[in-house]
């Protein structure tokens, strides 16, 4: 901030600010100039005052006994000379001047005081404030005039722009409509005359135009290729049939430019199932199987189709031998037109893979969704089948069967079969050989589905074959339509062989039979009703299976083949509602089963030769699932199990940390118990006997000092000679008991004595023998305590 420069003068006026003018600051700023000029009274007056000689000794004050000052001042003055009498603080005259004429005050002038400065000063901001809110209102009122006439203005100009662009758009479209192309004709049927720029000739298969440089009306001279040597000079060539041959051909995408490449270079080996598409078609299976065929016979890798797809019939897979080809499509869903199935071994399949050329191999057949509608099997092989390939169809649903082998005629192995959920069909895969079953087998499968349940006959059947296959994933709620029968009793068993389709009944229920075998020493049966059968697990309801204990069940097409039930379970009648049937091991027809199964959770698994399989999985019923060949082994915290489940659900050894217990005899063959066993060559000797073993008390697994006891099986090579005894060895002495000898061989027991001579540690075994030259002797020694 800067101050006010004052100049020593005396202004005559002080300025007033107009209402009109602009108050403005800084050096000769309106606001500042009446102030300016009273800074310079002030200054002037300041000087002339202290010009006076007698400023600073000729001032006096008003006072009770002098209420004017003058006698003070007329007292201390001469005449002729000027005296000055202060009027108070706050009195609006300061000082009034006096000149002293032969002792009399004559006042001669006076100086304003401060509260006449403070009134002045307030009434001019006062003014000051009444000059600013009249030019405030005035600006705010010249704003809203200016804002007025803007929007005014503004209004106007939208209208006009409004009215322009729809006056442009008018035009563009008159422009195009007059840019549409309009046939004259062909020219051999000429004259022809062109009136517009947008009229169209033909001439040989080709469009012409007028050129920019014909002047209109134009009409030709003719209909000859004479005069159109003429009047094609005047035209101008239009038609794109050309690159619109190269373009639909073979080699088109080629001419089409990208980013980087050109369209051939991005789509590379893809086909679309879209590209075969034909008008007319309501559904999808024939695309498909073009797309296919005409993929494999040009070398391409990679069939697409994005969408879910209806379709009524098969697609074949075939003659695509070991070429790496993949076909993804979204999903397919059968329509009503589909084949009617009546059962689980006749339905149609969505694809049916294989040809009598070979082996399919090195493929890949990717579904995301696939709807049966409760008729169709998903995949099926036939011919020479395929292998070393991956299948991965995700949502499975309302299927008979998902993968259904059988129909080969050749090995059918090592296939990756992955999903995501595959639920409410008949069953998830059924693994078995084809129709030569001598070389035609299905083996090193590897099933890795997500969650794989709810399917009224299993997750996964491995019926007669599959050896060497891999589970995985996770499975539940299967089953569900199967009753598994104990049989009491059974004839003609041996006439049902490898046969499907084979029904039975109890007289007034029928069921199919499936497959039998033998569990912990009893035969059952899985027969496949019509009905859904399980307990529910939410009601404990159901509707239960159709056959009971002590029926009698007959084969129509076998006479004298009976099954006499013993006992029936179905799925979710155990205890905790949740014992289902999963995994059918149907093995008890073929000499093993040899596959491993890995699953994070599976209610249940049944089947024959169980123990040549390996199971680990969890369940909520049953702690003991792991089952390594049979073998079976869980652990309380302090007891260590092992059981054959094969032969029992009752452990056959406990481990603790004090005691092993066999729960059964144990066998040892022809193999004898042993402790260690001392073979020596005694020779002949009239003499004194040899030592040829040592035995000593011990304190190795005993409760108390009770000494030890050893029991010795003598056997040699000397007809006649041998036998047995006891040896008892504690702190007291030697003892020999139960003995029972027999030969020409002699024998002793001497105690063995401590260093000290104080007591017995142990016993030497002394023998000698005179019958032969060289008597080989093999002494078994088992410890008893």
């Amino acid at each position: 901030m800067t101050n006010i420069t004052e100049v020593a003068s005396w202004d005559e006026n002080i300025r007033q600010i107009q209402r009109t003018e602009r108050v403005l600051g800084g050096m000769g700023g309106v606001v500042n100039i009446a102030a300016s000029q009273l800074a310079n009274r002030t200054q002037y007056l300041k000087q002339s005052l202290q010009a006076i000689p007698d400023y600073r000794e000729f001032t006096f004050h008003i006072t009770s006994s002098d209420p004017d000052g003058t006698l003070a001042g007329l007292a201390a003055t001469q005449s002729g000379q000027t005296f000055r009498v202060g009027q108070g603080v706050n009195a609006d005259i300061g000082f009034t001047y006096y000149t002293n004429i032969a002792g009399v005050a004559f006042a001669i002038a006076s100086f304003a005081g401060k509260a006449a400065y403070d009134r002045q000063i307030q009434q001019e901001d006062i003014d000051w404030r009444a000059q600013m809110l009249l030019q405030q209102k005035g600006a705010d009122a010249q704003r809203q005039q200016e804002a007025l006439k803007f929007n005014a203005w503004f209004t106007t100009s939208q209208s006009e722009v409004d009215t322009f662009v729809n006056a442009q758009e008018a035009r563009i479209d008159t422009l195009i409509l007059n840019s549409e192309d309009v046939p004259l004709g062909d020219y051999t049927t000429g004259p022809l005359t062109f009136t517009a720029a947008n009229n169209t000739l033909t001439h040989g298969g080709y469009t012409y135009k007028v050129k920019s440089s014909t002047v209109l009306p134009f009409t030709t001279s003719g209909n000859s290729e004479q005069t159109w040597a003429v009047d094609s000079s005047s035209l101008r060539l239009m038609s794109d049939a050309t690159l619109r041959q190269e373009l639909g051909s073979t080699t088109g995408a080629t001419g089409i430019g990208m980013h980087h490449g050109t369209l051939d270079d991005v789509i590379g080996d893809v086909v679309t199932v879209e590209q075969f598409a034909v008008a007319g078609e309501t559904t999808w299976e024939g695309a498909i199987q073009r797309a296919f065929d005409w993929a494999v016979a040009h070398g391409k890798t990679r069939v697409w189709g994005p969408a879910v797809y209806d379709v009524k019939s098969t697609i074949f897979w075939r003659h695509s031998g070991a070429s790496k080809i993949r076909l993804e499509l979204g999903g397919l869903r059968a329509t009503d037109e589909w084949p009617q199935s009546t059962g689980l071994w006749d339905a149609t399949p969505f694809f049916m893979i294989g040809d009598n050329n070979g082996n399919i191999t090195n493929f890949e057949l990717a579904v995301g969704v696939v709807d049966g509608n409760d008729r169709a099997d998903v995949i099926q092989a036939t011919g020479y089948g395929f292998a070393l390939c991956l299948l991965d169809i995700g949502y499975a649903h309302n299927n008979i069967s998902v993968v259904h082998l059988g129909g080969q005629n050749f090995n059918t192995g090592s296939v990756d079969i992955i999903g995501k959920n595959w639920s409410g069909n008949w069953l998830g895969a059924l693994i078995q050989n084809g129709q030569n079953a001598s070389n035609a087998i299905a083996e090193g499968w590897r099933i890795n589905v997500m969650f794989n349940a709810a399917n009224k006959v299993g997750g996964v059947w491995f019926r007669r074959t599959g050896q060497y296959g891999r589970v995985l994933g996770s499975m539940d709620y299967n089953g569900t339509s199967l009753s598994v029968a104990k049989l009491s009793a059974v004839t003609g068993l041996d006439n049902i062989g490898n046969t499907r389709g084979l029904r039975c009944t109890n007289g007034n229920e029928s069921a199919e039979f499936l497959f039998y075998y033998q569990y912990q020493g009893s035969l059952y049966v899985v027969l496949l009703e019509d009905y859904d059968v399980q307990i529910n697990q939410n009601t404990h309801t159901g509707r239960g299976s159709s056959f009971t204990s002590g029926e009698v069940l007959t084969f129509p097409d076998l006479p004298g083949t009976t099954f006499t039930v013993e006992s029936v379970t179905v799925a979710g009648d155990n205890y905790a509602y949740a014992n289902y049937f999963d995994l059918l091991h149907d093995f008890q027809l073929a000499p093993f089963g040899k596959i491993d199964v890995n699953c994070g959770y599976m209610a249940g698994v049944i089947g024959g030769n169980l123990h040549s399989s390996r199971f680990f999985y969890y369940n909520v019923f049953d702690g003991l699932t792991d089952k390594w060949n049979g073998l079976t082994v869980s652990h309380s915290g302090s007891v260590l199990s092992f059981y054959d489940r094969a032969a029992s659900d009752a452990a056959f050894m406990n481990v603790t940390k004090d005691y092993l217990n066999l729960d059964r005899r144990l066998y040892m063959g022809l193999h004898k118990i042993t402790n260690f066993e001392t073979v020596a060559g005694l020779p002949r000797n009239p003499g004194d006997a040899v030592t040829v073993l040592t035995l000593q008390d011990t304190a190795t697994d005993k409760y108390a000092p009770a000494g030890t006891t050893y029991h010795l099986e003598v056997q040699t090579n000397f007809h006649g000679t041998g036998g047995s005894f006891d040896v008892s060895i504690i702190g007291g002495g030697v003892k020999v008991k139960n003995r029972k000898w027999y030969g020409v061989m002699l024998w002793e027991v001497w105690e063995q004595i401590s260093a000290d001579g104080n007591s017995v540690i142990g016993a030497d075994l002394r023998m000698r023998q005179e019958a032969q030259d060289l008597m080989y002797i093999t002494i078994t020694v088992t410890r008893f305590g």
